[in-house]
């Protein structure tokens, strides 16, 4: 069981905002880093600090070794192997990677399916690639709700499908295994954008049989500018190089060049060495900790998030109506309130949450509104953070709004 205590492992949390102490929600965008992970980059830059696969002194070899055994406890983590886990900097990057290297592989023609609802780093990368690849791009529908059309992509022919596992807007756990089922019967590969789901859901790469799954460090108590990309080993070896340079080579001649296959040969340049062992320290925390435990801890704040704040008269909520189909955030708007004059008034209170339109213009277009407040979850957020923020939304409403509460 988690505890109130645990907050004491992250020290930004025990900071004030103005005179208010920080209550932060907006977990997200980004999640904090607990001490464990702040300690494993400054001991890294502090006592080792060198380049990777470069020198045979001390420091290079220290660099290297804490360097490949990160990769190997990130990959142990998802259950995959070592040779499948390229290293990005976020999941947008992830994204263009794939985009720009294993799209080639298709044929001119063939037919890439992404949902009406994905985040712009899952939705544009595709666009582009389509268009200067020549393939077709297809959208599947989502009722108001954000609830996928799982018939029209059984019915539909496809080659590729890049979809998220859990919405960043509407907090929609998707059928990612029934997307699956339905994309291999079709013999069509599928992109699973991870960054939502990476900290609030177990995760085994192999038992899930995605062919491509991406995630952020900085959404799972790490660092800024790491992340994960999985690729099937079989896929890895097919697609060609992304960026060149050093580090990702096989030979090197003056007309012609040959690349490493495996995860290193997307380590072109010299890679984030740092934040891949902060990474690792991560997710060793969350290990510690459980993430059986925090998927339970977060859905029963959830769940007490979504019944107050349906409970605050003017308030909307969007997306499903299931909670129990719903992951670590609400997103919402107060009645006559725009977004970012909520979240200001919020964090006069010191309630952080975000505001605007989360990278989802197009959903927000869908359910005609120019933006939405968000207020999402971590371990760390207990019924008493909620509380705070139910609070503050009814205080900018006296404020804003006009309306008794």
């Amino acid at each position: 069981m988690i505890t109130k205590s645990i907050k004491k492992d992250f020290p930004i949390l025990s900071r004030k905002v103005g005179k208010k102490q920080l209550v932060y929600l907006d977990n997200s965008a980004t999640t904090q880093s607990p001490k464990v992970v702040i300690d494993s980059l400054t001991d890294f830059y502090t006592n080792h600090r060198a380049n990777v696969h470069r020198g045979i002194h001390m420091l290079s070899e220290e660099s290297t070794v804490m360097y490949e055994q990160s990769r190997k406890t990130i990959a142990h983590f998802f259950g995959v192997t070592p040779s499948e886990m390229v290293f990005v900097r976020n999941t947008t990057e992830a994204s263009n990677l794939v985009a720009f290297t294993f799209l080639q592989t298709l044929k001119k023609g063939s037919t890439v399916m992404i949902s009406e609802f994905e985040h712009h780093s899952n939705l544009i990368p595709w666009q582009i690639a389509c268009k200067q690849l020549k393939l077709n791009f297809k959208t599947a529908p989502v009722n108001s709700e954000g609830e996928l059309d799982l018939n029209f992509i059984k019915n539909s022919d496809f080659s590729f499908i890049a979809i998220n596992h859990i919405s960043n807007f509407l907090g929609n756990i998707n059928p990612v295994h029934k997307i699956i089922e339905i994309a291999k019967e079709k013999k069509a590969y599928v992109y699973i954008d991870g960054a939502q789901a990476v900290a609030r859901v177990p995760l085994n790469f192999k038992k899930l049989d995605c062919d491509f799954y991406s995630f952020s460090g900085h959404k799972i108590y790490g660092p800024f500018g790491i992340g994960g990309l999985y690729v099937k080993k079989q896929i890895l070896e097919s697609m060609p190089p992304f960026m060149t340079g050093g580090g990702m080579i096989v030979d090197v001649g003056i007309k012609k060049s040959s690349f490493l296959k495996d995860s290193e040969g997307y380590d072109a340049g010299t890679p984030n060495v740092g934040g891949s062992i902060a990474l690792a320290s991560a997710l060793d925390y969350v290990t510690q900790v459980g993430i059986k435990e925090i998927a339970k801890h977060e859905h029963a704040v959830l769940t007490y998030m979504y019944e107050s704040l349906l409970k605050v008269s003017g308030v909307e909520i969007y997306g499903t109506k299931k909670v129990s189909n719903r992951a670590g955030l609400v997103s919402f708007n107060l009645k006559g309130v725009h977004s970012h004059d909520l979240a200001s008034i919020l964090d006069g209170e010191g309630i952080a949450i975000r505001s605007g339109t989360h990278c989802v213009i197009p959903m927000h277009k869908k359910l005609n509104i120019s933006s939405s407040a968000r207020a999402s979850l971590a371990l760390y957020n207990f019924k008493e953070d909620v509380d705070v923020l139910i609070e503050g939304v009814k205080k900018s409403k006296k404020i804003l709004g006009g309306y008794n509460v």
